[in-house]
């Protein structure tokens, strides 16, 4: 059941509705509600003359509100749009994967140009190699690097074919770059320097995976707002549960009042029928009667009347009060419930959204961290022989380890980039959950909602069904000598004109 609903084994024995709640609950909802063997017992007993009604209701095939598909596929775009508005951001990453491949191939090609021993590990299904260099922080994002791209590989990153495509040119060129490297160190070196410079220039000018992290990180806030949404829908639909309990409960109320009412003046309108049926029975045998008894018949005749009328009166007032109480929850329902499921299509349009871009972005975070300290490892290594080769290449080799730094330093912000967009994750799949758990939560409010409106429509008013027969309604004539007696009535007997007329 939903968060929040508790067990009262009180209310469970005077209030049909919440019994019924509890009964289906205990039934077929897990009892989530936590009822021991013992309080359904009791229940049962409490209730037993509607266990049938309540089994019938509990197993049919179908709820009266059922989710429109439309709708609910029309407020999911209708979150998508609204979360891409929010962030500023259209979810689109062809222009993220190439840059992150492309980098990630340019520091392959240095790595192999600088670094001739086995430089080509496959790392998050792209071609690239590495050693790192013994400095503290690039080994640690080296290690974290190759740690998550690892984890993370083959989630979401780019269509098969630009996966293939990628290994392709990332393994011929780190091949080429090996041959070369063979072919004189020196002139590696001049490479490698060359591609670390460009790619942490390339870095520095296009931030690769900034965008998108951005966006996740802005995603933070729409996830935050439709966590609250939902939460808010599950207590809205528990006031409403609650509302619909009293509403059943005074439905159920205001038909037994009614059928009370309707019972003691069917016993008072018997008890008139049995005095005037005797007065009847003495005009019958030719009695005379009484000036009281004449009064007395023209009364009773009249109060029978009135309660007639009463009795039907009562039952057309339950009548329509119970249908205002079953129009009025039919309609809380609806907007309830309509509510409920606008916001769950709204929130899953918005986590799909989120989900069709932040865990690849994480990955190309991973993957660019992996390419950037590779380059640093590259750049530094062959800034260092290039500056061990004599003043010619001391310009060069000072800015191949400069990019080295700027390299190792975009590794870093790409961990952490990967990082805030992981935080973005699990605030989506924790929203997923939510939303999950409301859903069921609906569910179970619909089923509760058909029990309650089930037994509104087993509610009976009882009329009693020879009522127009019991009171009268004709004009009759008494005998002559009666006649100041005359009333109306029905069930009359038929006398012959000659006995209207004889003198009792």
């Amino acid at each position: 059941m939903a968060i929040g609903d508790s067990f009262n084994i009180r209310e469970a024995t005077t209030s049909q509705s919440y019994a019924y709640k509890c009964w289906y609950n205990y039934n077929y909802g897990n009892n989530t509600m936590g009822i021991s063997s013992g309080d359904i017992g009791k229940i049962i007993t409490t209730w037993k003359d509607q266990i049938p009604s309540w089994k019938a209701t509990a197993e049919k095939d179908e709820n009266r509100y059922e989710i429109d598909d439309t709708g609910y596929d029309a407020s999911k775009e209708a979150g998508k749009n609204h979360a891409k508005d929010r962030i500023g951001y259209d979810g689109k990453q062809g222009g993220q994967i190439t840059r992150t491949v492309g980098h990630a191939i340019a520091s392959g090609l240095g790595a192999a140009g600088t670094i001739v021993s086995s430089c080509l590990a496959k790392s998050a299904g792209f071609g690239i190699g590495a050693k790192v260099l013994s400095k503290e922080a690039i080994e640690k994002a080296a290690k974290e690097a190759g740690k998550k791209a690892a984890e993370e590989a083959g989630k979401k990153v780019a269509e098969e074919s630009a996966k293939k495509a990628a290994e392709e040119t990332a393994q011929k060129a780190a091949e080429e770059s090996v041959k070369k490297a063979a072919n004189g160190a020196n002139l590696s070196a001049y490479i490698a320097a060359g591609l670390a410079i460009a790619t942490a220039t390339a870095y520095m000018i296009k931030k690769p995976n900034k965008e998108q992290k951005e966006a996740c990180v802005a995603m933070e806030d729409v996830l935050n707002d439709s966590q609250a949404a939902l939460e808010q829908t599950q207590a809205e639909m528990a006031d409403a549960d609650d509302a619909h309990v009293e509403l059943a409960d005074e439905a159920q109320a205001t038909t037994e009042d009614g059928n009370d009412e309707i019972e003691d003046k069917k016993t008072t309108l018997d008890l008139y029928r049995a005095q005037y049926d005797a007065l009847m029975e003495k005009v019958q045998s030719g009695q005379p009667l009484s000036e009281d008894e004449k009064s007395f018949l023209k009364e009773v005749v009249q109060l029978m009347q009135e309660l007639g009328v009463g009795i039907n009166d009562t039952a057309e007032t339950v009548h329509e009060d119970v249908s205002d109480i079953y129009d009025e929850m039919n309609e809380n329902a609806e907007e309830v419930f309509n509510a409920a499921s606008e916001t769950m299509g709204e929130v899953e349009g918005v986590t799909d959204f989120a989900e069709s871009f932040d865990s690849s972005t994480r990955l190309m975070c991973y993957v660019e961290a992996g390419s950037q300290t590779l380059n640093a490892a590259s750049g530094a290594a062959a800034g260092a022989k290039l500056l061990a080769g004599g003043p010619w290449n001391w310009v060069l080799g000072g800015a191949a380890i400069a990019a080295a730094g700027v390299s190792g330093m975009g590794a870093a912000e790409q961990v952490g980039y990967a990082k805030e967009v992981g935080d973005e994750i699990d605030l989506r799949e924790a929203t997923q959950d939510l939303n999950s758990t409301t859903s069921e939560v609906f569910d179970e409010r619909v089923d509760d909602f058909d029990g309650y409106m089930s037994g509104i429509e087993d509610l009976t008013i009882e009329v009693p069904k020879d009522l127009e027969d019991e009171i009268p309604t004709e004009e009759v004539q008494l005998p002559t000598s009666q006649q100041a007696g005359t009333t109306s009535q029905s069930g009359t007997q038929d006398k012959d004109d000659k006995d209207k007329d004889k003198k009792v």
